[in-house]
């Protein structure tokens, strides 16, 4: 069964999400292993916003358009 545009919209946004929180998630990993190894305060880590996930979801939004 197809998706509606709004389930996709959904399912693309949420993937984003999704991404952008794992990709946090193994920055703040590498740094904090870092910190430790250089005898450091860990750096601050930037979140993404609201902003990143819409263009992620764009981008693949425009990759499965393009690649199918």
């Amino acid at each position: 069964m197809a998706m509606n545009p709004y389930e996709l919209r959904y399912s693309l946004l949420r993937d984003a999400k999704d991404m952008l929180t794992q990709r946090w998630h193994q920055d703040f990993e590498y740094e904090m292993r870092l910190a430790e190894a250089e005898d450091r305060k860990p750096e601050s880590i930037p979140h993404f916003t609201s902003e990143d996930i819409k263009q992620l979801a764009t981008e693949l939004y425009e990759f499965v358009q393009n690649n199918s």
